[in-house]
């Protein structure tokens, strides 16, 4: 409607490379239209954070060949207890139980991208990334 309506606006700024990787930026704009007041818009806040796993560094991991086209073979000196496959947005493709300090994944179905597998075991957990050609 002409008064009072419900449109939304979308504007974008460029980020500022001099912010801390733990700030809080707020903002909000007065867009014009015409020759008319302008429409003031809601505050909105970014936060950035620094986006990091839990991982433990104490588990060590060989995973080869990275990158592959089928085969990947994953050893550890800790018996790996879970695999979590996660795709490149960290939706959960597949959870796998096992209890070896080395498994064999076929990945010869899988689309070819960057995926990111979770090893579990004992000690904690590691996320590494894996390339499939």
């Amino acid at each position: 409607s002409p008064s009072g309506g419900h449109g939304h606006v979308l504007f974008k700024m460029k980020s500022n490379p001099n912010v801390q990787t733990t700030g809080h930026v707020t903002s909000n704009a007065n867009i014009f239209f015409d020759y008319n007041f302008p429409i003031e818009t809601n505050d909105a806040t970014t936060v950035f954070e620094t986006l990091r796993t839990n991982d433990n560094d104490a588990i060590t991991v060989q995973i080869y060949p990275n990158p592959t086209k089928d085969q990947l073979h994953i050893q550890s000196q800790e018996a790996i207890k879970k695999l979590d496959w996660y795709d490149i947005g960290g939706r959960i493709l597949e959870s796998i139980s096992v209890d070896a300090k080395e498994v064999h994944q076929d990945l010869s179905q899988r689309a070819s991208g960057i995926y990111f597998v979770k090893l579990k075991t004992e000690k904690g957990s590691k996320t590494l990334k894996i390339i499939k050609e």
